[in-house]
Parts: C-alpha cells; structure tokens; sequence
C-alpha cells in the first residue's frame, strides 16, 4: 500500500544518537477515517536544537519529523520567551493533535530565549526618576547605603551597578544615592584671639575671612557668620569680627 496515502497514529519514540530520546512521537499508518494526527508539540516540550551537540542544525529535527509524517515544515519564525529555552518551539500551526493531510505544512514559531534589556544609565537622576527609568524596563532596583559627595546633590544618583550592558527581566540594578557633601559644625571661637580662631577653623576645613572693627586693635573675635555649631559644607568661608 502506497506509504504517502492514508493516514498515521503514535507508534514507539524515535530514538537519536546516543540514545537520547526524541520528544516527538512517531507514527505508523492505520485506517483511522479522522485522518493522520500531527505530532503534538506541546510548548516548551520540543527541541528544535536538541542535537546541536551532535552537530546538527536547529530546525533539523522538526523537518525531518515532519517529513517521516508525510508533513512539511511551513513559516519557522523566533521569537523571544522569559520561560522557553533558546531553541525550543514555543508554539505551531495547525495546533497539536490535529488530523490533517498529507504535505500540510506546519508553521512553527522558535524561542530565542529570554529578551536582553539595556540598562539605563541613571546617575545623576533623582532616586525616583532612576527607579521608575529601571523598573518601567522590567527590571528591579535595590539601593546601597548612601554616601556623601561634593558634587552629585543629595537625592541623586552617585553610581550604579552595572553601569550598563545588558541584564533580564526581573535582574537587579543597585543605585547608591548622594547624601550631599559633608557637613561640618563650625567651631566656636568668639572670645579667642584672631590667630588662634582663624588656625581652628582652617584645620576643621574651611576658608577664613577676617572683618576688623576700627582696625582691630585687640585682636579679639567678637564674632563669626556663619555661627558657631552651624553645619555648613566643608571648604565654606567663615567670616570672623574681630575687635
């Protein structure tokens, strides 16, 4: 009986090299009037690569399974898939398990495996706007302790891990967020002598402006602006009167 006509049902699995298994069920031909019944291959259940270890080409084992059916491979498409590995059908066309003839083609769609997202570069950018720059991507967003800087302003973003590249849906990017510059107590130094008031501000940082008062004859700080105790950043001027 011509083997092309007439129709096929599940018969034993077909075995490839090196004994692996083939998630395909082959078929033998039967009477049954419905008709030959396509290979059921069910999402992520169906390798189109799997004998790339053994150098074969993805897409190989669908076609020649389809062709042992008396089926042809139509449209093979890729598509991206968070669960599907790379290489794996996620999808055909006609639908599984389906009676249909001789020479039908069947359209497949492959996975391409998880989709690659680019990561931002967010420093800079107030922690709000980063995290929702990030999060609106699909990925998360944890935060390291903040730290001071002199130059990125409180609030914003110091620096991120990783800078950029590529991460996956649900991959973490790490925002380490800027306290603002340090901020120094300015120490207290009415009462002292100009010298003496003018070298404890230097240590503690900060740049000393001298206003004398009828020419400051006793060399005496009767005030300082900022005042003493005020937390100013480092590197600020401080003003003393001296009298």
């Amino acid at each position: 009986m011509d083997d092309t006509l007439g129709f096929y049902e599940p018969a034993r699995p077909i075995r490839r090299r090196r004994g692996r298994v083939a998630r395909f069920a082959a078929y033998r031909r039967c009477d049954d009037p419905l008709g030959g019944r396509l290979p059921a291959w069910q999402a992520g259940r169906v390798s189109t690569s799997a004998g790339v270890e053994d150098g074969e080409r993805g897409g190989a084992d669908v076609e020649a399974t389809l062709a042992e059916r008396h089926l042809v491979l139509g449209k093979a498409d890729e598509s991206f898939d968070e669960t599907v590995p790379v290489g794996v059908v996620v999808s055909q066309d006609p639908a599984p398990d389906t009676p249909q003839k001789p020479g039908t083609a069947v359209n497949v769609v492959v996975s391409k495996g998880r989709q690659p997202i680019p990561v931002a570069a967010v420093t800079g950018k107030g922690a709000d706007e980063a995290t929702k720059i990030l999060t609106d991507a699909g990925l998360k967003v944890a935060q390291a302790a903040q730290v001071n800087s002199e130059t990125v302003p409180a609030g914003a973003v110091v620096k991120q891990d990783p800078t950029g590249g590529t991460l996956f849906r649900g991959d973490t990017v790490t925002l380490t967020v800027s306290k603002g510059p340090v901020l120094v107590a300015v120490p207290a130094t009415v009462g002292k002598q100009r010298d003496e008031a003018k070298a404890a501000l230097e240590a503690a940082g900060f740049t000393v402006a001298i206003n004398n008062v009828l020419g400051g004859y006793f060399g005496t700080v009767r005030a300082s602006s900022p005042a003493a105790g005020t937390l100013v950043r480092k590197g600020s001027t401080i003003t003393l009167t001296i009298v």
